[in-house]
């Protein structure tokens, strides 16, 4: 069956979904910085070259990598990423609950981003410049160098990319314009991933497991909101 958005939206919000779905993440990012402070945890290895021969094969490509222009480009990389996420789903809407895109962007980022973040707190993995001696020895000491698992650039990205193919999956666009929509948002996270690598700020392990937390809640949260097919005739 054939799902006419025009005339339609295939998703819809509802208040009992909603508020859990942004009220549980806002207060899981509280329970966080109540919990575990901001920048306050002790670290025997503070400040030290830690030896890069512990860290798995598989991973240690990534000590070997720093710098600070490949982060700046995630950062921008994010932002575009997230503008276009937006913008993609608003231009679907045709009118039609126009809060819809903004609300199921929001939830699928507050969802990411808040067990993003606890995770962080709760792995307290070192970032993989951490073992890079060429790294000045001032970023070794900082707090956030212990904040490696998993990505959040990449969880964040993949959540807001995947949200949109979702979303645009069941609206009448083409078939081709659908592929091409699934394509872009399974790539972009991939290069912000390889861009995190590039900047010493995560081992690979961290970006492939950020992308599939952040895909699965992408995918989780516009089929929590999708209509039934008896509501859509």
């Amino acid at each position: 069956m054939s799902i006419h958005v025009g005339a339609q939206n295939a998703h819809e919000l509802r208040w009992g979904l909603d508020v859990p779905l942004v009220g549980a993440p806002l207060a899981l990012h509280g329970a966080v910085v109540l919990g575990f402070g901001v920048g306050d945890r002790f670290h025997a290895d503070a400040g030290q070259l830690l030896d890069r021969s512990s860290v798995n094969g598989f991973d240690r490509v990534a000590t070997f990598h720093y710098s600070g222009g490949a982060a700046k480009v995630s950062d921008w990389l994010f932002l575009g990423a997230a503008a276009g996420s937006l913008a993609g789903m608003i231009a679907q809407q045709k009118g039609d609950q126009p809060l819809l895109p903004v609300v199921l962007a929001a939830e699928s980022f507050l969802l990411t981003s808040s067990l993003t973040n606890l995770t962080k707190e709760l792995a307290q993995r070192p970032r993989p410049y951490r073992y890079n001696p060429d790294v000045p020895a001032h970023l070794h000491a900082e707090s956030e160098s212990y904040l490696s698992f998993w990505s959040g650039h990449t969880a964040n990205c993949a959540a807001l990319t995947f949200t949109t193919a979702s979303v645009l999956q069941r609206s009448d666009l083409p078939s081709s314009a659908k592929t091409a929509v699934w394509i872009g948002a399974a790539a972009v996270p991939v290069l912000m991933g390889y861009l995190r690598v590039r900047a010493g700020k995560h081992f690979p392990t961290d970006v492939v497991v950020g992308y599939a937390v952040g895909a699965g809640i992408g995918l989780l949260v516009p089929y929590l909101h999708r209509k039934s097919v008896t509501s859509l005739n």
